[in-house]
């Protein structure tokens, strides 16, 4: 008898095991990183010039483009565009990405919008991460920053 409740133990811990191993298997499949930022991001994400360090820079910018200040309104268009198929229309997230909007994890997870900025530059959007430019990673990581802060 007692064999029989530890086996069903570990029928349970194992069946565990699997679930875990498939969550992490969707997050990862859908490009999210659900590690933490480096340290370093959060200390400094700008370089000198104002740009988040280590961006892949698109339409033929170099690494030294000075970059605005957020454009909310840019950000809510690319968010849209390109973000929305994951974390859903307002950010209330998706199956296929974490809500952002008025999220604390996203707050406390990187502690300040420019490691924000650095995270979305290397790692966004899923289906082809780093293609945003270094102006469009300032904008709609303001955008959701804004979003998670409600």
């Amino acid at each position: 008898m007692a064999m029989e409740g530890g086996t069903t133990m570990y029928k349970r811990a194992f069946s565990i095991c699997l679930l875990s191993a498939a969550l992490i298997g969707a997050v990862t499949a859908c490009g999210h990183n659900t590690s933490a930022p480096s340290p370093n991001v959060k200390q400094s994400a700008r370089n000198a010039k104002g740009v988040p360090k280590n961006v892949k820079t698109g339409n033929n910018e170099s690494a030294t483009t000075k970059v605005s200040p957020p454009n909310l309104g840019a950000g809510a268009k690319l968010f849209a565009s390109t973000c929305q198929s994951c974390h859903g229309k307002t950010g209330g997230g998706t199956s296929q990405g974490p809500k952002l909007a008025a999220s604390a994890a996203v707050v406390s997870r990187f502690g300040t919008e420019t490691a924000l900025e650095a995270f979305v530059a290397h790692n966004m959007p899923a289906t082809d991460p780093g293609s945003l430019s270094a102006q469009q990673s300032v904008n709609v990581s303001g955008y959701v920053w804004s979003l998670a802060k409600k």
